[in-house]
């Protein structure tokens, strides 16, 4: 297996820690918060990893992310009666990183074919 195949997985969690990274140069200091979100990345990533690649649906693995995001959002406003600004940036990295998973391409796609 070549590493081609991992890259669909990595992206998750390469998101996560370039925002891990913004937020501790911009303010110098790691929150629990900031922690948690390279934490939900990490678990999203091993989520993407463990759907197959299937060149005939090249966005079953894309689905992952937004899924796992508005599962999170779901339970929190349950939870809190509410929506909270917190649940819609949730929600919104959820589907930009499913965006970038879907660019991705599978290691079974040729370059040139999308």
């Amino acid at each position: 297996m070549t590493l081609a195949a991992f890259w669909k997985a990595v992206v998750p969690t390469a998101l996560g820690l370039v925002t891990l990274l913004i937020s501790w140069v911009a303010t110098g200091d790691l929150s629990t918060g900031e922690l948690r979100i390279a934490g939900a990345a990490l678990l999203t990533s091993i989520a993407v990893y463990a759907v197959p690649n299937i060149a005939s649906s090249p966005f079953l693995k894309a689905i992952v992310p937004s899924f796992l995001a508005l599962v999170a959002v779901f339970i929190s406003a349950v939870e809190s009666g509410q929506l909270t600004e917190v649940d819609v940036r949730t929600a919104l990295a959820g589907l930009l990183t499913s965006a970038v998973v879907y660019v991705v391409r599978n290691e079974s796609q040729p370059i040139l074919e999308r």
